[in-house]
């Protein structure tokens, strides 16, 4: 059994070893200069939203505690990117909204508490090639 485990370990360990080198060789002798970018476009959209909450009440010393919250969270992001000969543009958009509330009656009295909260996001990075090897870069963040 040993003697299969150290067998099939080292047939592993070759095949690895000869993968590693000849992808190596291969990426070595790739010509770059005559390499072109794609033309492509790419877009994304991811949405969140999460809802938490609890409703706690027990007694401590014949003393009634209550404990109350709900908290939520909502969002979009929208990524692009394109890219072209002439041109590649990176944009970014994102919106968050969350909030919480809370109602506490302890010992110490009654605390409510609430809380909203968003957020906005924005960039957009250009880059514009010419002829001549020569490019012009734009940018625009606003938070």
């Amino acid at each position: 059994m040993k003697k299969n485990l150290i067998s099939l370990a080292s047939i592993l360990s070759a095949i690895l070893l000869f993968s590693i080198t000849a992808g190596a060789q291969i990426t070595n002798n790739y010509n770059l200069s005559g390499y072109k970018l794609p033309d492509y476009r790419y877009r994304q959209l991811e949405t969140q939203f999460s809802l938490s909450g609890a409703d706690n009440s027990y007694k401590i010393d014949e003393q009634k505690l209550l404990d109350r919250y709900i908290a939520g969270d909502a969002g979009a992001t929208y990524y692009s990117y394109m890219n072209s000969r002439k041109t590649q543009r990176s944009q970014y958009f994102g919106a968050n909204f969350d909030g919480n509330s809370s109602h506490r009656d302890n010992a110490n009295g009654i605390n409510d508490y609430s809380d909203f909260n968003s957020s906005l996001h924005y960039s957009i990075n250009n880059k514009r090639y010419f002829p001549n090897k020569l490019f012009l870069a734009t940018g625009v963040y606003a938070s």
